[in-house]
């Protein structure tokens, strides 16, 4: 069965009329009227019947429209299901982080996500370089969040670089480095 001619029908049937299936579709009228004909030639039932200037359902038309109705909210359903996986606002999503981001970036990133992603799991873990690259690499956590040096960076991860982190050498005045430039 051919879903395409089964979805234009549904329209038909829902909107009551070939000209207004053909609106919201953005096609034209007489290519849904075509496509129904071939439809229902494909099953082998008539849908419609003329009634005055219109048409109406027959009574398998109502019966496989009730039907269709089902299958295209099913189809809505799984669509939004695959979205909602693909967009991370459901499902789970495993963060592996070393000590600096886990405790004080991630946190807050953590809270705004959720706010507004109610649905999906969040495992956050805080750990070890080398692990994090680990789980990462084995498919064990789906985002790694470092803090370190582009040498530690694996050739076979995509980065992207979030902050560039510049550290400070303090020391009280009286220390033997006080006041001096340290490489």
């Amino acid at each position: 069965m051919n879903s395409h001619g089964l979805k234009l029908f549904y329209q038909v049937a829902a909107t009551g009329s070939f000209t207004k299936a053909a609106e919201k579709l953005c096609i034209s009228q007489p290519a849904v009227s075509s496509q129904i004909k071939r439809f229902e030639h494909e099953i082998g039932v008539q849908l419609f019947q003329q009634q005055g200037r219109g048409v109406v359902l027959t009574e398998f038309g109502v019966a496989l429209a009730e039907k269709a109705q089902n299958l295209i909210a099913l189809e809505q359903h799984i669509e939004t299901f695959i979205e909602d996986y693909r967009l991370a606002r459901a499902g789970n999503l495993h963060i592996v982080a070393t000590y600096l981001p886990a405790n004080f970036l991630i946190p807050k990133w953590a809270a705004t996500f959720k706010a507004a992603n109610e649905q999906a799991n969040l495992m956050i873990t805080t750990t070890n370089t080398k692990d994090a690259f680990e789980q990462l690499i084995n498919y064990k956590a789906d985002m790694a969040i470092y803090g370190g040096g582009m040498s530690e960076r694996p050739k076979e991860i995509v980065w992207e670089e979030l902050y560039e982190d510049e550290l400070w050498f303090v020391v009280s005045p009286n220390h033997r480095y006080a006041h001096q430039s340290i490489n």
